[in-house]
């Protein structure tokens, strides 16, 4: 915005859209930059390989900084506010949206895509009702630990 041009109007709507939608794409320059700093993680049945040369590190991050950039020009002239994500708060939602999958797991569900025979049923009713236990217990984290704040 050019020095004495007030700020953009817009209607509280629009601006919580527009925050919305610019919030996502800073999450997902946050996690560009991730890769671009290296990030590789390893799990039990994930795994990530960062396969960026340096060149393409380097070049990431400079676009990087540059979007950055214009969503900082943007926050200005649309008087936006930033979002803080609470980690216990990420943790707590993406563990409830995560359940349903989980359920999913079990075998009345799995018959759609064929039939199971008992063992493989029982198999996969229990390990859905203990990734369900396990998934609670993370959830149960988050929300002890928050009522003795």
């Amino acid at each position: 915005m050019a020095r004495g041009e007030r700020p953009v109007q817009l209607s509280e709507n629009h601006r919580r859209g527009v925050a919305t939608t610019l919030g996502l794409l800073d999450e997902l320059l946050c996690r560009v930059e991730e890769w671009a700093d290296g990030r590789e993680r390893h799990g039990a049945l994930y795994h990530e390989r960062n396969n960026l040369n340096s060149a393409q590190r380097k070049e990431l991050l400079k676009r990087v900084a540059h979007l950055r950039s214009s969503l900082q020009d943007a926050q200005r002239d649309v008087g936006l506010t930033g979002v803080t994500q609470d980690a216990a708060s990420d943790i707590w939602s993406r563990c409830a949206a995560f359940r349903e999958n989980l359920m999913e797991l079990e075998g009345a569900q799995l018959r759609r895509y064929g039939d199971l025979s008992p063992d493989a049923q029982a198999f996969m009713d229990r390990l859905s009702h203990h990734l369900l236990r396990g998934l609670d217990d993370l959830l149960q984290s988050i929300s002890r630990h928050a009522a003795s704040r």
